[in-house]
């Protein structure tokens, strides 16, 4: 098992965190725009849903229903041919509350935060509702079955949204400025899930491993039945599918999962988009190497096996998709600090993968100590410290075996669910994913994200940093005839805990006051020259 607790202290990052580059700001990397607009309510797929079926408790029968997007585009932009960006919920396929949880459609405050800050960044977002609805009261073949036939609908509607995003832009006079060229997907739990699937699931014969098979029926037979569903990008018409503009291409460039699985590390092929994750290492429901995937509303096994985020992007890293992010030596702190968080669980391989995650605080727990059988120090690692959701309504709403009091308590065990900590930590997946994401659309240049190794060696021969290991105070010294303009020293969460501009001196002392002990990144500018070294105070 490879999971390893890890603190990180997002809750006091600086928030004057600044670019490694120049002080310009670029687009698709910087937030230009001060402000986004908002289409609400588009109609991008109308297709079978058995949600209705699930609601009226086997009352009414499968029906075609409309799924919606939300645009996001930044306010007053002028530009046209702009790269698109779909994100996917959370909520296993269910709408939030109603699953016992924070998450559950495109107006989830993450995602929505999240497509506000890729939209002033200069992109077009869409949010996107995906159909619902699985068994959850059959035996554990009907509820597996069922979930499996979820994810499968889901996939299909993500593509579907590719499909109309392009669409919009050859038949209706592309009123978002789109590039049907340059398409990016990303989701968040079970939206990951989807993500995963839009990658690497391209044909029907993937699912007929043995383990989607159900045993429990004479001759086995699959738990996806494609006469009933289809193919998985939801080409054909089918009892539970109907094809939604199929005319169109539904590949994409770039995909990012924060948390969720893929069904099965075989699916992966050379020739696949490149794909970034962003998983917490002890995350209990969606594997983070190589285990089962448990549904969380009924603690079910749903997948043997299934890939996460670290067995994703290793894999993805030796098929060669990823090598358009190979051994670039990224500007941005959160890159570097994934890097080094990675190092610190002793995995190689994966870069592409953001390890985020925290411990649990008993700040967290308090709440629960009165419900039977939840100690407070039962807390567990947090999983989407990002997602946040109104207690009120939470409370209010929720209906189930407990009183929403106590689920809301249950599930805020492990998640702060505060809006300023979650933002704290969207700050890291955003800064992480975007240079990414921009360079490998080809709308960066490599030096608007990366630094030039003859940069960083040229700097680096006539630098001394020393004593390392340091008890109080490292001295910084520069040869030759240049001089050091700033330093900065950074945590390995990528946060700015020191800076000193201006320095313009050869020879520079800086004190440790009250520095934890531990690895930092020490960033030293001279001129145009940039290098970095760590440092590790004892």
């Amino acid at each position: 098992m490879i999971m390893k607790r890890i603190i990180y202290a997002f809750m006091f990052i600086a928030m004057g965190l600044v670019a490694f580059q120049a002080q310009a700001q670029t687009r698709y990397l910087d937030e230009i725009f001060s402000s986004v607009t908002k289409t609400d309510s588009l109609v991008y797929s109308d297709n079978v849903s058995i949600f209705p079926v699930i609601a009226s408790g086997g009352m009414a029968n499968p029906a075609q229903v409309p799924k919606f997007m939300t645009i996001y585009e930044p306010a007053g932009d002028t530009a046209s041919e702009r790269p698109a960006i779909i994100l996917c919920h959370s909520g296993t396929f269910f709408p939030a509350i109603v699953n016992g949880g924070f998450t559950g459609n495109r107006n989830d405050s993450l995602l929505v935060e999240i497509a506000n800050r890729f939209a002033r960044q200069g992109y077009v977002v869409a949010c996107i509702d995906n159909r619902l609805g699985w068994n959850l009261t059959g035996n554990i073949d009907a509820q597996r079955e069922t979930i499996l036939e979820a994810a499968y609908r889901g996939i299909q509607d993500l593509r579907a949204a590719i499909r109309y995003l392009r669409k919009t832009e050859a038949e209706d006079g592309d009123p978002y400025g789109l590039d049907p060229n340059k398409i990016v997907t990303g989701g968040s739990g079970t939206g990951g899930y989807l993500v995963y699937g839009a990658c690497f699931l391209k044909r029907y014969e993937q699912t007929e491993l043995l383990k989607f098979f159900n045993f429990n029926t004479n001759p086995p037979t699959p738990y996806l039945d494609t006469a009933l569903v289809g193919d998985p990008y939801g080409l054909q018409l089918k009892t539970l599918n109907v094809p939604q503009n199929p005319t169109y291409s539904s590949d994409f460039n770039v995909g990012f999962a924060l948390g969720g699985a893929l069904g099965d590390i075989s699916w992966m092929e050379a020739g696949d988009p490149p794909i970034l994750s962003v998983h917490s290492p002890g995350d209990q429901f969606a594997p983070y190497d190589l285990a089962n995937v448990l549904e969380p509303i009924q603690d079910l096994s749903v997948i043997d096996t299934a890939a996460g985020g670290f067995a994703v992007v290793k894999r993805a890293n030796e098929l060669g998709n990823n090598d358009i992010w190979k051994d670039l030596d990224w500007r941005d702190p959160y890159n570097k600090a994934a890097a080094a968080l990675n190092t610190s669980l002793g995995q190689t391989g994966v870069d592409g993968l953001y390890p985020l995650g925290i411990s649990s605080s008993g700040a967290f727990s308090q709440c629960i100590t009165s419900i039977p059988g939840a100690p407070a120090d039962s807390a567990t690692e947090d999983i989407a410290p990002y997602d946040w959701i109104d207690s009120t309504i939470f409370v209010n709403a929720y209906t189930g075996p407990i009183t929403g009091v106590e689920r809301y308590c249950q599930i805020t065990l492990n998640n702060p669910n505060d809006p300023a900590i979650a933002r704290t930590y969207i700050d890291s997946v955003v800064g992480y994913l975007s240079p990414r994401i921009a360079f490998a659309l080809g709308v960066v240049a490599e030096s608007d994200v990366a630094i030039p190794a003859s940069n960083d060696d040229e700097l680096a021969s006539q630098l001394s940093i020393y004593p390392n290991p340091a008890q109080d105070q490292i001295n910084i010294v520069l040869d030759g005839l240049q001089q050091i303009d700033e330093v900065t020293v950074m945590n390995t969460n990528g946060q700015i805990v020191r800076q000193l501009q201006n320095v313009r001196t050869t020879r520079l002392q800086i004190d440790r006051e009250g520095l934890t002990s531990g690895m930092y990144l020490i960033k030293v500018r001279s001129g145009d020259l940039v290098t970095h070294q760590k440092i590790l105070f004892e």
